[in-house]
């Protein structure tokens, strides 16, 4: 085990990280999801400091599935527990479900990723 690449500071205790290329130029950086409020923050660089964009998805509460590398890009989807439905969203921006689909059961956290069913 080697030290960390990157150190930094980025959000408040609780907050959810996940990671996507949110500007398009091929690096990933780290976003947040704060369940309380359903906002949803990242930085287009691997630094500390304010986040670049924000925005909210979702209700206060909904679960983060971090979406990252999928074919429907690096954008999150909430998984709500109150009626075991997955919402989408296909760009980082506040905003109407794109696509929602209902699965699962209140305690389940859906994960995405590819599982090799091409």
């Amino acid at each position: 085990m080697g030290a960390a690449e990157h150190s930094y500071l980025f959000g408040d205790p609780g907050d959810k990280p996940f990671v996507g290329d949110f500007d398009g130029d091929g690096t990933d950086t780290v976003g947040l999801h704060r369940e309380s409020s359903g906002m949803v923050y990242n930085r287009d660089s691997n630094t500390q400091g304010v986040a670049e964009n924000t925005f909210v998805y979702g209700d206060p509460g909904d679960r983060l599935v971090d979406r990252t590398g999928m074919a429907t890009g690096d954008s999150p989807a909430v998984f709500r527990p109150g009626n075991h439905t997955v919402y989408f969203r296909f760009f980082n921006s506040s905003g109407t479900a794109d696509a929602r689909y209902i699965w699962g059961a209140p305690g389940w956290l859906p994960v995405a990723g590819d599982f090799g069913q091409d």
